[in-house]
């Protein structure tokens, strides 16, 4: 039977949750992740300045999301007691050694026998920039994210401009099934979208888009932000709303809530109100007794805290449901 195709598009956290949960159905999906490169945090912006190259840590995450397991997915995973990841370091490498952060990506998908592909949304060294509502403008993920300022964001843009990488505009549209994964809405998937011929693919594509709204907002990103809000601003890049999105009515312990609102982020709420997106509502938080205390990054990389992600085996079912036509 011929494997129906799944193309995800996101950063490294969120994708990759998403990522090792669709690897139980690799039997019947062909899966390709298309990751942005344009974060500048952590270990793998210190990589990225470093040697001028794209950023290599949301495709190493989502690389090792799709390993079965074994020695080497366990090599690549290790860090150092300074927080330097083993496998974003042979990542820098590669793309050094070859040019092509894709040729990177392949190389390192064949060494943890990825049961899927990777593939960076543009091979070009490239910032996020964003044009504040009193005319400043701001580059890089995290100037954005830090900024002192909390004036909405008037526009994304990438400096310079770069192109997508064909192998995934080519991707896209060959694809069955597009999905939006959870994750930073402006940082990581629109800076995916920005790159030049990539919204042209996802707008003029005849594969079906499912859109995962986050659980969380993102403080300097989604600030106030509802379902709706996602929605509209992927609308406004992609020049088309999703036919799916995917929203978590589950409730959220108190006192995860709390940990989040004292670094200005919350529950996302709302309804969707477009017509012609459909709205899947469920639970997609882990189960009270299951919640995994994610490890913090460490150190100096400590940016962001990815204690609560969807969970990935309940948000998989949901989809292989929709590609099966089972969604209600």
């Amino acid at each position: 039977m011929k494997k129906v195709k799944v193309v995800t598009v996101g950063a490294g956290t969120g994708q990759a949750t998403l990522l090792t949960a669709l690897c139980s159905y690799h039997h019947l999906i062909d899966i390709t992740a298309i990751v942005s490169v344009s974060d500048n945090g952590g270990h793998s912006g210190l990589l990225r300045e470093m040697y001028h190259i794209p950023q290599v840590g949301d495709g190493r995450q989502c690389l090792l999301a799709l390993s079965p397991g074994g020695e080497k997915k366990l090599l690549y995973e290790k860090r150092s007691d300074d927080g330097h990841s083993v496998g974003n370091e042979v990542l820098a490498e590669l793309t050094l050694q070859y040019g092509s952060i894709a040729r990177a990506f392949e190389i390192l998908g064949h060494k943890v026998n990825s049961l899927g592909q990777v593939l960076p949304v543009t091979t070009e060294y490239v910032d996020i920039a964003a044009r504040l509502q009193d005319g400043n403008h701001v580059v890089g993920e995290w100037q954005i994210i830090d900024r002192k300022s909390r004036l909405p964001i008037d526009e994304l843009y990438l400096v310079p401009k770069v192109e997508a990488y064909a192998g995934s505009i080519m991707a896209v549209q060959e694809a069955d099934y597009i999905i939006i994964a959870p994750g930073s809405l402006r940082t990581g998937i629109i800076s995916c979208l920005l790159a030049q011929g990539m919204c042209q693919a996802v707008r003029s594509t005849p594969a079906i888009v499912i859109f995962v709204v986050n659980l969380m907002t993102q403080p300097g990103q989604t600030d106030d932000f509802s379902a709706q809000d996602h929605l509209n601003e992927f609308a406004r890049y992609a020049g088309r709303y999703p036919d799916f999105a995917i929203l978590n009515h589950g409730p959220i312990p108190q006192y995860l809530i709390e940990h989040y609102a004292s670094i200005g982020s919350e529950p996302i709420r709302g309804s969707i109100t477009v017509p012609k997106v459909r709205a899947l509502c469920g639970d997609f938080t882990p189960a009270a007794n299951n919640y995994r205390a994610r490890e913090e990054r460490i150190g100096a990389f400590k940016k962001w805290t990815h204690l609560l992600v969807h969970d990935g085996r309940v948000l998989a079912n949901t989809i292989i449901d929709i590609i099966n036509g089972r969604s209600t």
